[in-house]
């Protein structure tokens, strides 16, 4: 049976909850508020900090500070 059920059709748990809280806080007349948190990507957030070091306006201990990165890991983010 399982071989019959298509990749689209299967439910991760975290859509299923997330769509019963939705419709609980609907019928509450509840308004969801954003998680407090900012998503990133880390290939963009990479690519942001490779772009603001070639600027060479900020030293870069305070680049790898304001990325909340380690100047180790600055490094290796340069070398690749």
């Amino acid at each position: 049976m399982a071989a019959e059920i298509g990749q689209s059709s299967l439910v991760r748990t975290g859509d299923m909850v997330d769509s019963l809280v939705r419709s609980l806080a609907l019928k509450l007349g509840l308004r969801l508020q954003p998680m407090p948190w900012k998503v990133r990507i880390a290939l963009d957030e990479r690519k942001a900090f490779i772009r603001e070091w070639s600027n060479q306006e900020v030293p870069f201990a305070a680049l790898c500070r304001d990325f909340r990165i380690s100047r180790q890991t600055g490094y290796k983010w340069l070398e690749r």
